[in-house]
């Protein structure tokens, strides 16, 4: 789920393990969400593929405007989009 762009790609984002815990299906619990900003470059775009995403994984509360965002964040390094067809 892209939170910030730079140009077409993508700086912040949060994973999650499915497409359907999101804005249009079941919140997901605060365990099943990932926060992800990308060290140097931006990501492309993907929303129907797997990726992987390599970097510093931290766990702990993070915050955004006062507000609990998410327990799990990554600063990352690299995104790969699988191909899975």
């Amino acid at each position: 789920m892209p939170l910030k762009f730079e140009k077409k790609d993508v700086t912040e984002f949060f994973l999650a393990r499915s497409r359907s815990e999101c804005c249009f299906g079941v919140p997901p619990a605060m365990n099943e969400l990932i926060s992800v900003k990308m060290r140097n470059k931006g990501a492309p775009m993907t929303l129907d593929a797997p990726v992987i995403v390599r970097g510093r994984l931290r766990v702990g509360a993070v915050y955004h405007d006062g507000m609990l965002e998410s327990i799990y964040a990554v600063e990352c390094e690299q995104v790969t989009i699988e191909d899975y067809r």
